[in-house]
Parts: structure tokens; sequence; C-alpha cells
């Protein structure tokens, strides 16, 4: 997978290879967070996108359905159903609809009309209210064809435009060339997704394939902190969220196998974590999250945890609620600063092996030559140095590239080296005014 960006936000220009595990490194204000940040919404606003608008299109459908079947209750004074049936009946329209308009991608207003009669007559032949019907429906029919003559295509544009607009404030399109076009293409197996976007709004979608797998961004443990609570989220906290409380309490199949197999495949990188987080977690009343260790007697809420053992906790959570899949992005921005180096050396280890065990397309970002030491060594003992990439962000004038240096990473570590330098000298000069 190939991902290349112009003049996005701050970015000239980026032509990044995702496969594998991708590090970025580079100095603060380079970039590196926005590169992440774009295959976020990428993924997660396109993502089964024809099924997502369709199932919106029959949700506004059926809401249009619903306050129709009010007034007609009230106008006929419920002779024909009573207010506790109009949920139900609302819910069938719009299913019937949605249904015959997916067949054809058309409908006529006699194949609405036939929707309307049957869900409300419940299969009678009702002659007085078919003829209430005549009076009442043509307005409703008219809201009904507004929302299915809507283009599919205009609504993913909008879909792109407010996904991405939420996760970057607005500020799409570059901080630096006025009214230029930001570009975005990814190329997966060698097929194309386009977006354009002029003045922070999605102009342009093209795709040549379907993109099916998700994309989680972690970029600070402290969201282990905001499970129970009901604070404002941006897109990328509340998606995180949504994965880590994940349950289904109306139904205990609900992907009871898929579970189960992640766990058999994650049984070596568990035990890995297992090392850190000693013991297991539990939610209580009120979706209190708590971590149960052995020898304690009392379980500990996850938000009185150290920072760096919740960096653990989360990549636990995240596996034993199936919320990693085989394929899928995961984006860890900084992961290392909240770590002790031992602790990052394991942190290092559990992502070569998730990547290596599911094939997932990683992308880290990093200021520490430690991490990034750990990161090039376990490649190496997993065998997938092969699918390892590391590139070094510039900020040249407030314009920001990145330069390919997997074959070069001295590159990388002279830029992380200078401020060590900088303190060797200032320990020299100290030392030295004490001498005199």
């Amino acid at each position: 997978m190939k991902l290349k960006i112009s003049n996005f936000a701050k970015i000239k220009e980026a032509d990044i290879l995702v496969d594998g595990i991708t590090v970025i490194a580079g100095q603060n204000n380079t970039g590196k967070s926005t590169i992440g940040k774009i295959l976020f919404s990428l993924f997660n606003s396109i993502t089964n996108i024809d099924e997502r608008i369709e199932e919106q299109r029959e949700r506004e459908i059926e809401m249009v359905c619903r306050n129709f079947c009010r007034s007609f209750v009230n106008q006929v004074n419920g002779r024909f159903f009573g207010p506790r049936n109009i949920t139900l009946i609302s819910r069938k329209i719009a299913r019937d609809i949605a249904e015959k308009f997916k067949e054809t991608d058309n409908i006529t207003k006699e194949q609405i009309f036939e929707s309307i009669y049957e869900s409300m007559a419940g299969g009678r032949n009702d002659k007085n209210l078919n003829n209430e019907l005549d009076e009442h429906v043509e307005e409703l029919i008219s809201k009904i064809k507004t929302i299915l003559n809507v283009s599919k295509y205009e609504i993913t544009l909008e879909v792109l435009t407010r996904f991405f607009s939420n996760v970057f404030y607005e500020q799409i399109n570059s901080l630096l060339i006025a009214n230029s076009k930001a570009e975005i293409d990814l190329i997966i197996k060698d097929k194309l997704t386009k977006l354009v976007f002029e003045e922070n709004r999605c102009v342009e979608y093209n795709t040549e394939i379907s993109i099916l797998h998700n994309a989680i961004f972690i970029n600070s443990p402290f969201i282990i902190d905001k499970l129970a609570s009901y604070t404002e989220r941006d897109a990328i906290e509340q998606h995180l969220v949504n994965l880590l409380t994940v349950e289904n309490k109306n139904d205990v199949m609900d992907g009871v196998i898929e579970r189960l197999l992640a766990k058999e495949r994650f049984s070596k990188i568990l035990s890995a974590l297992q090392s850190v987080v000693k013991g297991k977690i539990v939610v209580k009343k009120d979706d209190e999250y708590f971590l149960e260790e052995e020898g304690i007697t009392k379980p500990i809420f996850l938000s009185n945890l150290s920072t760096g053992l919740k960096s653990f906790v989360l990549l636990k959570m995240l596996i034993e609620k199936g919320g990693i899949k085989e394929k899928d992005v995961l984006v860890l921005d900084e992961p290392e600063v909240h770590l002790h180096p031992e602790w990052q050396l394991i942190y290092a280890e559990i992502i070569i092996m998730l990547q290596k065990e599911f094939d997932l397309s990683i992308v880290i970002t990093t200021h520490s030559s430690h991490f990034l030491d750990s990161i090039n060594y376990f490649a190496k003992k997993y065998n997938i140095s092969d699918k390892c990439n590391f590139y070094l962000a510039h900020n040249r004038e407030q314009e920001i590239t990145f330069e390919y240096v997997t074959n070069d990473l001295d590159k990388i570590y002279s830029e992380m080296v200078n401020p060590s330098i900088l303190l060797d000298k200032l320990k020299y000069e100290i030392e030295n005014e004490e001498d005199e």
C-alpha cells in the first residue's frame, strides 16, 4: 500500500510506503501525526461506504414515514391503526422501499404507494384506507423521492468532507499555498483511490477498490480515563472508545467465534503483555473499568494506573475485545513517550509480533532512537525486516516533506543525536566555569 499526498495542511508532498511497519521520525511540527490521521480518516470514512449510505437512506425514509404516520393517525382519528404501531409500520415501509430501490437503483411513485399501502393495511383489502391514503400520501411520496434521488456520489463527498473536517478541524487544504488543491492517492494492489479537496471540502472521489479494513489511531494512553465518562470526544477518541467498550449485551453469541479465534492467535502476544499487565481487566456497574491483580484485595481503577501501564492495558483491551483484525491499519503516534526504556523494548516487540501474526499495516511516529532501534532489531529477530520502511520528516520554510531513509538510518540518528551534542556542550561549558 502506498500513500501519496500533496498540499495537505502543511505537507507539501509525501510518498509513503505502508507495507508492514512504517516508521516516521523527525522533529516536532514536521507533519508526522498528519500522515497517520490521513490514513485514519481515509479508511474509516469510506470503509463499507455504499452499505452505510443505504442504511442512512433507509433511516431517513423511516423518519419521514414515522412523521407521516403520526399525522395520518391524527387526521383519520386512528380508525385504521393505533399509535403503538407507528414505529413498526414506518420501519416496514422504509425497508420495503429501500429493498426495491436497491434492486433497480430507481423506484416509481406507484411502487412507493404500494409499499405504504401494504405496510399500513397489513394485508387487508381496505378500500376506506386506500381512499384516505390517496388524499394524504402525495407529500410523503415527494419526500421519499427526494431522499432516494440524492446520488450516492454526492453523499460520499459530504461524508468525506465531514469526516476529514472533524479530524483536521477544517484545516485540510494547504496552509501555505492559497487556492491550491489538496490531493490524496491511496494505492492498494495497483488499485487507486483518489480524493481531492478544495476550500476544505471534498470535491472529487474515485476508487478502483473497496476498502474493507479498519484503521485504529492511538495517540494517548489517557483515553483509558474516558471509557466511562461522557465528556466530548473527537473522532479519533470516539472511534477508539467504541473499540475498547464494544459489547453486545443482547446476544451472547455475537462475535463469539471470531473472539475465540483472535484470542488463540494472540496467545503469545497476550503472554508478553501479561509480563507488564499482571491481571485482568473487568468492567463493573456504571461501566467503570478496573484491573484485578493477584495479591491485591481491591481492583484498581484504570484511571489510577501509571501512564506507562495504561499504554499496555490499551493494547490488551483492543486484543481481547477483537478490536484489532487481520490486515487492519494501526497508527501509533509516539507510543514510547510514557514508557521506561525497558518497557519500550517490550512494547516494540509486541508491535512486531502483531504485524507478523495479523499482517497489519502499522505506522509509527517516534522521537526516540532507543525505540527506533528496538523496532529495527526486533524486526530482524522475527524476520520481517523486509516489511519495515523508515522515513525522516523535514520542515523547511514551513513546507513539510518526507525522505525515504530505510537504507540510511544514520540520517535519523544524526537528527536525534544533535540534542545530546548540545547537552554535552552545555555540560562542558558549565564544568569549565566551575573550574575557573
